[in-house]
């Protein structure tokens, strides 16, 4: 029983995911009409924000990944890179332009940048073999951080009746949860390596090249996916043409982020009995039943459904993929390898809403759902591969094992 335990740095690193997602999303749900509604900002601006932000995250995931591999510490960085966003976030309340927000927004996603690849790395370490219970929880954590945060900024709304200074104060709160976060994380320990980084000839030097050939692959898999997965806003905006009420789009927005916390503690604990790839494509499978649902019934009724299964998607999605970049890579360049798979994701995440809308302008609603439904059906047959050549492999070595025995005879103990 001891080993089923959390270990001491999944409990810490979920907690800080907790209170940082907290004072994050107590800012995400009011940013956009902070800056198109009170700074006058065009919507081009608010994209051009987003779009940015993102590039910047994941382009520094990869690079913070392969340093956290190379200085064979994970610690630094992770402080490093919370305590930058903590840092910048409550700055948002002296914007008086959308260029300052740009900056602080840019700033902001450099700390994610860095802590994100070396704290799935320092998880996936601290884990064992058996790592779907501590990133479920992790993920868990996360969500429920978030929902606690949009859950405080609509009551700062609510009672300040969406004044200009109730935006600005609720920046300003945002900083008490983010500085609570990094006092939480310097209780982290680093785990101590197999091969020691010091010793330059006991580790290949950590790089793509390096990594394996199916984790490459792996990350296809997960390019096409995301390429699928499309902003949650063209689901509200789906739900909005269908008839919904607007006072009950930020339900849906809840809805989805409740069902995301739900089950994603529960889906990283069923990986470590059925398997990260098989509840994985199970997520893809959920996701393409979604975008099929949200394409052809009638949404008069099922908005509220449609929700709660984009939450159960991206639990299982979320969660299972770490675990599969943690089982597909080597522990001396995982920090590497979780940076691909962020940088992987980011970069697919970038075009996937813009061919979306264009796909919207010219063909309709329907058909944007469509299309994320066919990619994400290829990603799932790709992802298929990936278990079969493994259950293949497997197979080969045992029989390899039989033979060796076979030929040795009576050489092997025999144990009652």
């Amino acid at each position: 029983m001891a080993d089923e335990r959390l270990h001491k740095n999944v409990k810490i690193s979920g907690w800080g995911s907790l209170l940082t997602d907290m004072s994050t999303e107590m800012i995400m749900p009011v940013l956009p009409t902070f800056i198109v509604a009170v700074l006058k900002a065009p919507v081009t601006a608010l994209g051009l924000i987003e779009g940015i932000a993102e590039s910047t995250a994941s382009l520094l995931k990869l690079a913070s990944g392969y340093i956290s591999d190379r200085i064979g510490k994970r610690k630094p960085l992770i402080i490093l890179g919370y305590s930058f966003s903590a840092l910048v976030k409550p700055l948002l309340a002296l914007a008086t332009g959308w260029i300052f927000v740009l900056a602080i927004r840019f700033f902001d996603r450099v700390g994610k940048g860095i802590r994100t690849s070396p704290r799935d790395a320092l998880i996936a370490d601290s884990s064992g073999k058996k790592k779907g219970k501590p990133f479920g929880f992790q993920r868990f954590m996360d969500t429920t951080g978030a929902a606690t945060g949009s859950l405080i900024a609509f009551i700062i709304l609510r009672h300040f009746n969406a004044s200009i200074n109730s935006y600005r104060l609720i920046f300003l709160i945002s900083f008490i949860p983010a500085l609570a976060a990094v006092i939480v994380l310097l209780g982290l320990k680093e785990i101590a390596r197999t091969n020691n980084p010091d010793n330059k000839s006991s580790i290949q030097k950590p790089s793509f090249k390096t990594l394996p050939r199916r984790f490459k692959y792996f990350l296809i898999v997960s390019f096409i996916f995301t390429l699928s997965n499309f902003s949650y806003a063209f689901y509200l905006i789906r739900a909005k043409s269908a008839g919904i009420a607007d006072w009950t789009l930020p339900l849906l927005y809840l809805i989805n982020t409740v069902s995301y916390a739900l089950f994603a503690y529960p889906s990283g604990i069923a990986s470590d009995r059925l398997g990260a790839r098989n509840l994985l494509g199970t997520g893809y499978l959920v996701y393409l039943m979604t975008a099929l649902m949200f394409a052809f019934i009638d949404l008069s009724w099922f908005p509220f459904l449609g929700f709660v299964l984009y939450g159960l998607y991206q639990a299982l999605v979320d969660t299972n993929s770490r675990i599969v970049v943690a089982e597909l890579s080597d522990e001396e360049t995982r920090g590497t390898a979780y940076g691909a798979y962020h940088t992987a994701v980011g970069i697919a995440a970038l075009p996937s809403s813009l061919f979306a809308g264009i796909i919207w302008q010219k063909l309709g609603g329907k058909a944007s759902f469509v299309y994320g439904a066919i990619l994400s059906l290829i990603a799932l047959v790709m992802l298929i591969t990936i278990s079969k050549e493994k259950s293949q492999k497997k197979i080969a070595t045992l029989g390899e094992l039989e033979g060796k025995n076979e030929l040795q005879g009576d050489q092997s103990p025999t144990r009652e």
